[in-house]
């Protein structure tokens, strides 16, 4: 297997820079943007992103849930 140093590289590559571009946006922030966006706005919007991950999870492995469909029938006595 002589490619299999090559994959890791490419995983090596993109980690450093998802950090990279993490660090620059976090530095931006604290320059220029906690008077905008202060700190609480920040870690709502994280949280709503990891609370969408689950949803992302399910719709990329196709996995759903069956639909229940429950009916209100009116009966008149």
């Amino acid at each position: 297997m002589r490619n299999s140093g090559l994959s890791s590289l490419a995983l090596t590559l993109s980690a450093a820079n998802l950090v990279a571009f993490v660090l620059a946006a976090f530095l931006a922030w604290l320059k220029c943007g906690r008077d905008i966006m202060p700190v609480g706005a920040v870690l709502s919007i994280a949280l709503y992103i990891l609370g969408k991950l689950g949803l992302y999870r399910v719709k990329l492995l196709n996995k759903t849930e069956p639909l229940r469909i429950s009916t209100i029938i009116d009966v008149k006595v």
